[in-house]
């Protein structure tokens, strides 16, 4: 993703990534930040980092990462003060990551495709 968007910004364009606080993205893109995942997603974190460096339950690993990104996703499209300051962009072209479900909510929202 990163070498499109650095071609697309060396053409003229202005290019935005957009990521969580904790993220440190350098570029000749812009960035975007959201606020950092809340701490209330609703998944004993200890648990899950036991779960995903032993493999003894890779279902409830894919239980507590679904809990997780469904719990920033709500956070996110809560937060309309930042939403719509992302709005007020007017984007012409969204690419998303495809494992990211509220990705697909925030382009339905900014009405880009």
């Amino acid at each position: 993703m990163e070498k499109i968007a650095n071609r697309l910004a060396e053409d003229g364009h202005d290019v935005y990534f957009m990521l969580g606080e904790e993220f440190n993205c350098k570029g000749v893109f812009k960035t975007i930040t959201y606020p950092a995942v809340p701490d209330d997603m609703g998944i004993d974190m200890q648990q899950f980092k036991k779960d995903l460096t032993t493999g003894l339950s890779m279902e409830r690993v894919y239980y507590s990462t679904t809990k997780a990104f469904s719990s920033i996703c709500e956070k996110l499209v809560a937060n309309h003060d930042f939403l719509q300051s992302v709005k007020r962009k007017n984007f012409d072209l969204v690419f998303i990551d495809m494992n990211d479900a509220c990705a697909y909510l925030l382009v339905e929202y900014l009405g880009t495709r």
